[in-house]
């Protein structure tokens, strides 16, 4: 898990609500992606083994973005530089 993994290498002390408040967000996005995802193979009648994977990779993906549009935001609000 990507959280997981950042939390370890992070070479500075954060807060633990900080920590967890992060935690619960991406489990919160997952979740959304992984709900909406079920709907949506639901109302295409697709097989349930299907439905699961596909929610599974949603919600997997759903996280990743959030990260990748942090990068890009922070990208864009320092002008590009790290």
């Amino acid at each position: 898990m990507k959280f997981i993994q950042n939390l370890n290498e992070s070479q500075e002390k954060k807060p633990l609500k900080a920590v967890f408040a992060r935690l619960a967000g991406e489990m919160i996005v997952s979740a959304f992606t992984g709900i909406i995802t079920i709907l949506l193979c639901l109302y295409w009648e697709m097989p349930l083994v299907l439905i699961g994977a596909m929610a599974g990779v949603a919600g997997h993906l759903g996280g990743k973005a959030i990260d990748t549009f942090i990068l890009i935001w922070k990208s864009i609000v320092t002008g590009g530089k790290a």
